[in-house]
């Protein structure tokens, strides 16, 4: 977790009022605001994105959980507290190939999915033990290689990661379903299919 910034307290008071004002303006919409963790941001853990959104406390504001953000700021064996801790907050989860063993260096840390000693496994069923059932996305900023050739690896290791069998038909179909719910009541984690991700072969 990120040391405390010097006045802390001030700014989450001003992030929180910020949020709120976001929030407002998302429920009139109909949609989610989705708190994201990244390097070097006042948010920059998950830990700082929950702290934030437990502040707010409002249906429509959630959190996302970002892999390759996660092991640049964490450690692994902390990967089951921060997915349990984020519980029904967390609205969006992002995931990509990666190295194990505590590297930090963002060239291991986002790779091809199924690339890397990294086991998305865990990561797949923290999930299902939260039962968490919204969308998964791919993280792919700066992969080095032939694109086509990334997407096509990435996705054959996805169809293989532990999935009831509506998680596995969702992803044969390579449907793309953003957190955005029709109506502010509607549960934070449900998720709406709008196209189909087709690539050649």
């Amino acid at each position: 977790m990120a040391q405390p910034y010097e006045g802390e307290a001030a700014t989450d008071e001003i992030a929180v009022k910020l949020i709120n004002q976001l929030a407002d303006k998302a429920q009139e919409a109909g949609l989610n605001v989705v708190l994201y963790p990244h390097v070097t941001c006042y948010t920059e853990t998950v830990e700082d994105v929950l702290r934030l959104a437990e502040k707010v406390n409002r249906p429509n504001i959630g959190m996302s959980f970002n892999l390759c953000h996660f092991l640049k700021t964490d450690s692994e064996k902390n990967l089951k507290k921060v997915l349990r801790d984020a519980g029904d907050r967390l609205m969006l989860v992002s995931i990509n190939g990666a190295d194990s063993g505590g590297t930090k260096d963002w060239q291991c840390l986002i790779l091809p999915l199924g690339d890397g000693t990294f086991d998305n496994k865990r990561v797949m069923n923290l999930l299902d033990e939260i039962e968490y059932t919204g969308p998964v996305g791919l993280q792919c900023y700066n992969i080095k290689g032939n694109d086509r050739e990334n997407l096509k690896k990435s996705i054959a290791a996805w169809r293989e990661c532990p999935r009831d069998q509506r998680w596995q038909t969702r992803a044969c179909r390579d449907v793309v379903s953003p957190c955005v719910p029709s109506r502010p009541d509607r549960d934070r984690q449900s998720t709406y299919p709008t196209e189909s991700v087709g690539y050649a072969s």
